[in-house]
């Protein structure tokens, strides 16, 4: 009898949900979901730094992500191979820490509103708030 390799949804999002920040673990989750096609059909004990090049120059392609996407993708994808580690699931070095990240754009400046943008929004919502509620 053979145990497949933990996939992260049934042995790494447990672990960090008890150890960190709500927001992070929200983060985590939603890499994994917006990036899990992308994962090689292999156990973590067969993963290997190539398949981390090749993950991340997939993502690349298909979705034309930022490079600061793939560093978090990267590192996401390298915690759960450390946490896989210190579990005992791995027992070899931790694979994504050598792969390479793809040549990608840079993060383009988003638009931030103003304090007086801000203001009005509130007021608009408030306003609906008390129209809503007598």
């Amino acid at each position: 009898w053979v145990q497949r390799s933990p996939t992260p949804e049934h042995h790494y999002f447990p672990h960090i949900e008890k150890r960190l920040r709500p927001s992070t673990v929200h983060s985590y989750k939603r890499l994994w979901n917006d990036y899990s096609e992308f994962w090689p059909d292999l156990e973590l004990r067969q993963f290997r730094t190539l398949h981390g090049d090749q993950t991340l120059e997939r993502i690349h392609e298909a979705r034309e992500v930022a490079k600061n996407t793939l560093k978090n993708i990267k590192s996401f994808l390298s915690a759960v191979f450390k946490h896989a580690r210190r579990t005992g699931v791995l027992d070899s070095p931790n694979p994504v820490v050598d792969a390479s990240l793809p040549s990608a754009r840079e993060a383009e400046d988003t638009y931030a509103y103003g304090l007086e943008e801000v203001t009005m929004m509130l007021m608009r919502l408030l306003s609906v708030r008390l129209r809503l509620w007598p």
